[in-house]
């Protein structure tokens, strides 16, 4: 398979989160301690700003130096930030915004909304500085003079070695983890199975099914990830016979074989779920791969839609990307034959339209029911302006951007 991953617009709260820790050195005979403030931000798509009441308007070299100037000031509660080439413009507010992204106003500009929470994290505790005087001691005797004698009393210097978890090694300063965690020291499930990949896990003999925990998940839940192409977890894969969501629920939780259980996971057919599949693409920008192969297994197809996101149920999952494209040696069309309004529809929770029932089939359309399903019992894909009978369907999501927290 040919696959060239590239580098959005999302509906939801993402999380960025700035560390921010305050020493003060008190020359007192006892230790003070020194709290650790943690700013949060929640972080909205681009496209949505607030426009609240300002406090100033500056320009900075990064997001990250915007989001650090507010959480300095206490009046700071929010900002509008707008990326220009190798600055951002941000615009400080005293006013915090709505408590989500849908009560934001819409731009045209690259610019996104974020709302600063500070938290108590911990207390440290800065030890005072001490400095022993020279003692001088002179005893005079009749005939005898003691030489003056000078003591000096120095503080050993401790470090903390770095503990790892799970299996991780240490490498000094951080962790080296096994495929399935990461973090600094090991202490968490990857993200996606782009972290593994990142991580240097990048022998394609260990596909298979991995844990992942999004950064929103409230739990870990198992996926089948892929080593290559920037490490790949895979969402969807199909073949030719019929497989669609019987309900609302099911496609929303997942349903096909169990992929923890089955002898060959290259032949599993599989829907990962539309929750599942939206946490992933909220927590970094994606890129979302759809491959097909067809005539006789010879012909393949792949459609690229680049910074994918699925936007929350209340907007019945729509389908979101900011770019679309082709590999010229596996040419495929926009199946979805629109860039916009591209909503989840199923015969017990149609939106306006009904286009699942329309179309004979659940799955994304866009305005006027345009589009194929990926869920028709007739797996159909344009090629060229013809229309392809399908062999496999395989959705896979390749992350191209950091987390939008850290680490």
């Amino acid at each position: 398979m040919a696959r060239q991953p590239s580098t959005g617009h999302s509906v939801a709260v993402l999380l960025l989160t700035i560390i921010l820790q305050s020493l003060t050195l008190e020359l007192l005979a006892n230790a003070s301690p020194t709290p650790l403030i943690e700013t949060k931000f929640h972080r909205c798509p681009k496209g949505f700003v607030h426009n609240g009441q300002q406090l100033t308007t500056l320009t900075r070299r990064s997001v990250i130096e915007c989001m650090t100037l507010c959480s300095q000031m206490a009046s700071c509660e929010s900002l509008d930030l707008c990326p220009e080439g190798s600055s951002s413009v941000c615009n400080l507010m005293a006013s915090g915004g709505g408590s989500d992204c849908a009560s934001l106003n819409p731009t045209s500009l690259p610019c996104f909304f974020a709302k600063k929470a500070t938290t108590l994290l911990e207390t440290t505790t800065t030890l005072p500085t001490t400095t022993t005087t020279p003692t001088t001691t002179t005893t005079t005797l009749p005939t005898t003079t003691t030489t003056p004698t000078t003591t000096t009393t120095t503080l050993p210097t401790t470090t903390t070695p770095i503990v790892c978890l799970n299996g991780g090694t240490s490498n000094g300063t951080h962790c080296a983890c096994i495929l399935q965690y990461a973090g600094r020291t090991c202490d968490r499930y990857i993200r996606d199975c782009s972290e593994a990949f990142q991580n240097g896990h990048q022998d394609t003999s260990k596909n298979g099914v991995y844990l992942i925990q999004p950064v929103d998940a409230s739990q870990a839940f198992y996926v089948v990830c892929e080593f290559q192409w920037g490490g790949a977890t895979i969402a969807f894969r199909r073949f030719a016979d019929p497989f669609s969501p019987n309900s609302w629920a099911e496609a929303k939780a997942g349903f096909g074989d169990d992929i923890t259980t089955v002898s060959d996971v290259n032949n599993a057919k599989f829907f990962l779920g539309l929750d599942k599949i939206r946490v992933i693409s909220l927590q970094a920008s994606y890129n979302n791969h759809i491959f097909t192969m067809y005539d006789n297994w010879f012909a393949q197809a792949s459609a690229y839609y680049d910074n994918f996101t699925l936007g929350p149920e209340s907007s019945f999952y729509d389908f979101n990307f900011s770019h679309y494209y082709t590999n010229m040696n596996s040419p495929s069309d926009n199946g979805l034959n629109a860039t916009h309004g591209i909503l989840f529809y199923i015969s017990d929770h149609e939106t306006p339209g009904a286009c699942s029932a329309s179309k004979g089939a659940p799955g994304w359309y866009g305005p006027q029911c345009t589009g194929y399903s990926m869920f028709a019992d007739k797996l159909v894909w344009p090629v060229n302006g013809d229309e392809k009978e399908m062999l496999l369907l395989h959705w896979s999501l390749v992350r191209t951007d950091p987390f939008w927290v850290d680490q």
